[in-house]
């Protein structure tokens, strides 16, 4: 858990540091949601909802699975800055 927020501190404080205040209130705003799946992953993996009228979740989504895609979401920019240099020096 303290791994979480500390990755979340560090996203934030870059944010800040790149582009001002508002960049880092959308940062905390956006990173809300990933550190909730980490810490709380049980209730969110309870959460039903209705994606269409045929079709309804009816059953939890596994703690561990939440907390998987938490952490994904956590390194998400990771990954776009990733893909985005390797296709920058694939068009060299």
């Amino acid at each position: 858990m303290v791994a979480a927020l500390s990755v979340v501190v560090l996203w934030v404080v870059l944010a800040f540091r790149k582009d001002g205040l508002g960049e880092a209130v959308q940062a905390v705003a956006f990173y809300l949601i990933p550190l909730a799946m980490i810490w709380r992953p049980d209730v969110l993996g309870k959460a039903g909802a209705t994606l269409d009228l045929l079709w309804k979740m009816d059953q939890s989504t596994p703690g561990k699975v939440v907390r998987v895609c938490g952490w994904l979401w956590l390194f998400f920019p990771v990954f776009v800055h990733a893909f985005a240099a390797m296709f920058r020096a694939q068009l060299k």
